[in-house]
């Protein structure tokens, strides 16, 4: 799935980039606040709240095929800040980071030459893996996204853009591997997903 969306994401750039009449890139940070419920099934059914924030960082783009419409990706790496599983709150000085990738349409609506309101949505995928004793565990998880935020041109070719990301999960598949194979079990997460975010661009 990683490799799939991964390649698919290169693919649309390369191709969008062509035929855009405005182009973004840049870094930005973001913070997320999830809550929910997750449950499912590993030897016995189980289900449990959870509460966690993290904060984002990476490279995102836009590329606007007219005044108003386009498309955003996003490639970026996550470290959680907090983590609250069944009101208990969870040791996170050993989690690892979580990949994180999105594609958006996206439609912008320019009050003036400075100032132009984003908004869209879209997917994005995410990725996290951890090992321990020869075992190594990996959640896919594929949420349904949306974005609403401000783009201000600072200069000619740099804008400054900010707003707010909400996103829920429509997929989420966890996988054990070893040295003898593959396996996965039931797993169902309920949530949703809000944050604000900040990104510096250059225009070319």
């Amino acid at each position: 799935m990683k490799k799939l969306f991964f390649v698919c994401l290169i693919l649309v750039i390369s191709i969008t980039s062509v035929f855009a009449l405005d182009s973004y890139i840049g870094g930005y940070v973001d913070y997320m606040f999830e809550t929910g419920q997750r449950k499912g099934t590993f030897l016995l059914p189980f289900e449990y709240s959870i509460s966690k924030s993290s904060i984002g960082f990476g490279v995102t783009g836009t590329e606007y095929f007219t005044d108003s419409f386009g498309l955003s990706y996003k490639v970026c790496g996550a470290m959680l800040v907090s983590n609250t599983e069944a009101d208990i709150k969870q040791d996170i000085s050993k989690e690892p980071l979580v990949f994180n990738t999105a594609l958006d349409f996206l439609y912008r609506y320019k009050f003036s030459k400075i100032f132009a309101l984003e908004a869209g949505g879209g997917l994005s995928y995410s990725m996290t893996t951890d090992a321990d004793s020869g075992l190594s565990y990996t959640v896919h998880t594929l949420d349904i996204d949306l974005k609403v935020g401000m783009l201000a041109t600072i200069k000619k070719d740099f804008a400054l853009s900010a707003g707010v990301n909400m996103a829920t999960p429509v997929l989420t598949k966890p996988i054990f591997s070893s040295d003898t194979g593959k396996a996965t079990y039931d797993l169902s997460v309920t949530s949703f997903k809000i944050g604000p975010y900040v990104a510096l661009l250059y225009k070319f």
